[in-house]
């Protein structure tokens, strides 16, 4: 029985020698590390001894240093830098470097595009260069790239997570931006757009637009500016409605500067133009506002431009500017001097030099609003053929010149509810052939085409 127990011990033994002579040969033949579940090990690096990452790749090159636990970039003085880009650097790729095969002996570099690598990462600890790679083409299978290490002849085959985490532009180690954004147009609420040599536009949006004639109160945005008095925008085609389209987001190219020291440089001491936006909550129930600033233009004419309250310098194409700021206020506002609805007059007195009309409306045997031509009812058709010459009553142009001519007609409207709609008063003066001058309220503001007025006067002396 003893001896068979010695028998057992010295084949254990035995089999123990050889398994470490096999590990001992296989590690030979595997200088780079053991392989284990279609993954090895190519070089470990602790990652608290990583204290400057630098990267390269394309046009970028940034150097990264751990300050007080997180990373900074110096080289462009305050930079608010992303940390979770640098740390999976550190994390996912430089803590554990493995591949899943390598190529022992490769040909020219050329053929894994590491001749012109995609990206260059160096780690350092202090001044010492812990770890130099590069990143090539992809794999012709699967989501795998070539990578080499500086000092190693082999090239490897690694994940995707190389190319991810390193082939890399600058604005992916910025601290996330967040620009206005307003989900739907139909949250717009004021618009307003100033600067010394631009056009002024102020739109407001109002449920309960007191400018708004019509029947069924569509006319919800209106201008104050740049008129004397209000005038509605343009529902008609989508005109005013895709221009606040405009307003809904800041576009821009690229970021340039965080919190500068002095805005001048770009500007925007002084804005060119400024844009401001109110809106609300899709509910409705908050309202909400951005400011942009626009200053000058750089040498590829590109404007520099901020927002308030973010700290950014950003640029922004001239065509994108010109679209917020260059109004064509001629084509956005509602043309038609007076709206159909004309139950929201109490009384409308028409004037010429020989004649005045008086049209009010009163509430009929059934209830409904009947229309009165100094003191005789007005027939339905006689009103219809009225209300569509009414309609052709279209503003020309905008104008502010002195009146020379005499008034040749006149419009005093009482509303029946101050509290939703404005009393107003609108007088056509004589200028030349071709315009009439309209004053709204006493102030210049529009033209009106001679024939139109002309048509409308010879209408209105037709009636009894």
């Amino acid at each position: 029985m003893k001896k068979n127990y010695v028998i057992i011990i010295l084949l254990l033994v035995a089999a123990i020698g050889l398994g470490a002579l096999y590990f001992l040969l296989k590690d030979k033949n595997n200088p780079q590390g053991q392989q284990t579940a279609g993954f090895f090990t190519i070089k470990t690096i602790e990652a608290e001894r990583i204290d400057r990452v630098v990267l390269q790749s394309g046009d970028f090159t940034g150097e990264f240093l751990k300050s007080n636990g997180g990373w900074i970039r110096e080289e462009e003085g305050v930079f608010p830098v992303k940390q979770s880009a640098v740390d999976n650097i550190v994390s996912i790729i430089a803590a554990n470097l493995r591949a899943f095969s390598k190529v022992e002996n490769p040909a020219a570099l050329s053929e894994y595009g590491l001749d012109n690598p995609q990206a260059v990462l160096k780690l350092y600890n202090g001044e010492g260069l812990l770890l130099e790679l590069h990143v090539g083409r992809k794999h012709p299978s699967q989501e795998r790239y070539y990578m080499k290490i500086a000092g190693d002849d082999n090239v490897y085959i690694v994940s995707d997570n190389y190319y991810r985490y390193l082939v890399l532009k600058r604005e992916d180690f910025l601290e996330d931006v967040r620009f206005p954004y307003i989900e739907d147009k139909l949250y717009l609420r004021e618009i307003k757009i100033s600067g010394e040599e631009i056009t002024p536009l102020h739109a407001i949006y109002d449920e309960n637009n007191p400018y708004d004639y019509s029947a069924t109160k569509s006319f919800r945005w209106y201008f104050t500016e740049p008129f004397e008095k209000p005038v509605n925008a343009d529902l008609s085609a989508d005109t005013w409605d895709l221009v606040i389209d405009r307003y809904r987001t800041v576009s821009y190219e690229n970021l340039v500067a965080f919190r500068p020291a002095d805005y001048k440089r770009y500007g925007l001491d002084t804005p060119y133009a400024t844009v401001y936006v109110r809106y609300t909550n899709a509910a409705g129930t908050s309202n909400q506002e951005y400011t942009l600033f626009i200053g000058n233009q750089n040498n590829d004419g590109l404007y520099y431009a901020r927002v308030e309250g973010i700290d950014w310098i950003f640029l922004m194409k001239s065509e994108t500017v010109n679209a917020l700021i260059k109004t064509d206020v001629s084509s956005w506002y509602y043309k038609t001097i007076f709206f159909p609805g004309i139950n929201v007059f109490e009384k409308l007195v028409i004037r010429t030099p020989d004649r005045t009309w008086e049209i009010t409306g009163k509430i009929g045997a059934e209830e409904e609003t009947v229309y009165v031509l100094n003191g005789n009812d007005l027939p339905d058709d006689v009103r219809s053929a009225w209300v569509s010459q009414f309609l052709l009553l279209k503003y020309k142009g905008m104008t502010n010149e002195e009146i020379t001519g005499q008034e040749v007609l006149s419009f005093d409207i009482t509303v029946k509810n101050a509290q939703t709609h404005a009393s107003r008063n609108f007088t056509f003066y004589e200028k030349n052939e071709s315009v009439c001058i309209v004053a709204i309220d006493g102030v210049v503001q529009f033209t009106a085409d001679v024939r139109d007025v002309n048509d409308f006067i010879t209408l209105m002396k037709t009636l009894k």
